[in-house]
């Protein structure tokens, strides 16, 4: 497995505790070998911390990745729903 430590071109969720991570934010991705998808990790459930001199993302793909529709159902899935109550009818 390869661990390497970059910034969030678009929104993610992490994948040990579910925290939204928003374009630009520091984040660790595990690649394993066979596997297509990589694990993300925030800075609170990874492996260390992210170095000191990680660069910024460039300005052109925060702009770019600012207006994808993509961020839109990411935020909704991370805004907290309680799908207990939802699924009672609560």
């Amino acid at each position: 497995m390869t661990t390497k430590w970059t910034r969030a071109e678009w929104d993610h969720m992490c994948g040990g505790c579910g925290v939204q991570l928003r374009i630009g934010d520091p984040m660790q991705v595990q690649s394993i070998t066979g596997v297509h998808r990589p694990r993300v990790r925030c800075p609170n459930c990874a492996e260390g911390a992210p170095p000191p001199d990680l660069p910024p993302l460039p300005a052109r793909i925060v702009e770019y990745h600012g207006r994808t529709k993509r961020m839109k159902s990411v935020r909704a899935i991370a805004a907290g729903t309680d799908w207990k109550s939802k699924a009672s009818g609560d």
